[in-house]
């Protein structure tokens, strides 16, 4: 998540593509998602990657904020 949430675009994506056992929407301690931190970073290329990837556009943190931000 947190490579995501630096916008470490060339990361994700080789993640994406070369771990069979990667978990899309693993929660951290914070109740995040990869996507929620990607999302809030601003990094756009991430959060594209992991909704192409199939990542949960749907995922309320613990707060109930909902992970995906305009």
């Amino acid at each position: 998540a947190s490579v995501a949430e630096r916008g470490k675009f060339s990361t994700v994506r080789t993640l994406l593509e070369e771990s069979e056992q990667l978990e899309l929407d693993a929660i951290d301690e914070d109740g995040e998602t990869a996507l929620t931190l990607a999302s809030w970073a601003g990094s756009a290329e991430c959060v594209r990657l992991l909704i192409e990837a199939g990542a949960d556009r749907d995922h309320f943190t613990t707060l109930g904020e909902l992970g995906i931000t305009s």
